[in-house]
């Protein structure tokens, strides 16, 4: 990778992290006249974790008309154990950061058999039905506590980090929530406000049109 392309993929990691809002920055206003980008200012630092380690980032520029360069700071216990899987994933991560607006989400639901129209979204063999996924929902609207909305927003972070880890020592990459409540919680609103959080596609799963195990595992497996 070249220095400059590397040098992009770090600015664009950096200035989607949350920790930026608490941290000195310029406000930027992007082509579309709709959104406010975070930036670092020059000479300043951010924070950020990744698999238990706690690594900064310095934005050194010494000369006002120069493009100034990322400085990684990494405890040497946690650099043999982490660097190499946090490179690949500001790697992964600025990718799909700037693929996001390229691909619209959508939503999945099994039906029984085969043999029917529409459009399928891709891959998706004889077992999901697919429509466009226009939910607005998205956690800076949702009526939750700030401290708990938070919580969620970094485990989810947190979980996007640690992909490449989970993949080095052969585990499985998944993450869980359990949402239980009458109808009108907010149960969808919250799956909607993730999918669009992560750009993740949503599945529906209809358990009445499951036959066995083996046919929820094949189900799975097509996702």
């Amino acid at each position: 990778m070249q220095r400059n392309e590397l040098h992009r993929k770090v600015s664009l990691y950096l200035h989607s992290l949350p920790s930026l809002e608490d941290s000195d920055f310029t406000n930027l206003i992007s082509n579309n006249q709709n959104d406010i980008v975070l930036s670092l200012d020059s000479n300043q630092t951010i924070e950020d974790r990744f698999l238990g380690a706690t690594l900064f980032w310095f934005n050194q520029k010494t000369e006002p008309n120069r493009t100034g360069a990322f400085v990684l700071k990494i405890r040497k216990t946690d650099k043999r154990r982490i660097l190499s899987s946090y490179l690949r994933h500001i790697h992964d991560f600025s990718d799909e950061v700037a693929n996001k607006g390229k691909r619209d989400l959508r939503l999945f639901v099994n039906v029984t058999g085969g043999g029917y129209g529409g459009d399928c979204g891709g891959g998706c063999g004889m077992r999901w039905r697919s429509v466009p996924f226009n939910h607005p929902a998205k956690f800076e609207t949702m009526a939750m506590e700030i401290d708990l909305k938070k919580k969620i927003k970094s485990d989810l972070e947190s979980f996007l980090k640690a992909r490449q880890y989970y993949r080095k020592i052969g585990r499985a990459w998944k993450r869980s929530f359990l949402l239980y409540g009458p109808s009108g919680t907010g149960k969808s609103s919250f799956v909607a406000a993730m999918a669009n959080f992560l750009c993740y596609d949503v599945y529906d799963v209809d358990l009445s049109k499951i036959r066995s195990d083996s046919d929820l595992k094949l189900l799975l497996l097509e996702t």
